[in-house]
């Protein structure tokens, strides 16, 4: 783990909120998919995939716990650009998700997976123009949506509710607070 060199940057950020429940998954499931490492021509050992599992990782070792050996994957990449673009395809989700199918899964499922279960059903279009220095305005290609929470008192409300919007053609997404 300590051979492990960060490659993201800041692409992109782990909440407070999001690093507890890693954690706790982490702690409650143990860790089961491998990190997506690149060797760059250094022979630097560089994280694709996986950093929000490191981070949470190096914070369970802060705080006393032993790390085993971790599982890995090395992506070939011929070059650092090579190596962007191979993390950018696999961080892409071209499957739609089939909600009915989803909640079929689900009832068998630990209410821990469910509680931590994160799914991105947003597209973002962005349009780089790599010729420009100036700050790239996504406004004119992100389709912003807009969501509503409904508290019921209810599992079978909730399904029913869930089972109606559904049929109206809204995307809807089951959650439990």
């Amino acid at each position: 783990m300590n051979r492990l060199k960060t490659f993201q940057g800041k692409l992109k950020k782990l909440s407070q909120k999001n690093h507890k429940r890693l954690r706790q998954l982490i702690l409650d499931k143990g860790f089961c998919a491998p990190i997506f490492i690149w060797e760059n021509p250094e022979g630097e050992a560089k994280t694709l995939d996986g950093h929000q599992r490191l981070t949470v990782l190096e914070q369970l070792q802060t705080d006393g716990y032993t790390i085993p050996p971790l599982p890995v994957a090395i992506i070939y990449a011929d070059s650092e650009k090579d190596a962007r673009e191979k993390l950018l395809s696999i961080s892409s989700q071209f499957g739609e998700w089939n909600l009915d199918e989803l909640n079929v899964w689900l009832e068998d499922v630990d209410q821990i997976i469910i509680g931590n279960l994160r799914i991105a059903d947003r597209e973002i279009d962005i349009n780089i123009n790599n010729t420009s220095n100036d700050e790239t305005d996504l406004s004119d290609t992100y389709n912003e949506t807009y969501e509503i929470v409904v508290k019921l008192q209810t599992e079978s409300e909730q399904q029913k509710l869930f089972e109606r919007l559904t049929r109206e053609g809204y995307k809807c997404t089951i959650s439990t607070l």
